[in-house]
């Protein structure tokens, strides 16, 4: 596989994930949505709590 075609088929795997997490948020689908997080996720959030420890405390807020 070339550069090219690798960059290509990656950028088709993202474009799709997107998608996948778009359609989730749209159909309020709580486990859709949080199949696309690390259980161990750090994220950082502009509505307080500005900070999350992991995907079961942020799936609760």
């Amino acid at each position: 596989m070339t550069i090219g075609n690798r960059n290509r088929a990656e950028e088709v795997q993202i474009r799709q994930r997107i998608n996948t997490w778009i359609a989730a948020l749209r159909a309020k689908d709580v486990d859709a949505l949080m199949a696309h997080y690390a259980p161990s996720l750090l994220l950082y959030d502009l509505d307080p709590p500005l900070v999350h420890h992991g995907a079961d405390p942020y799936r609760t807020s």
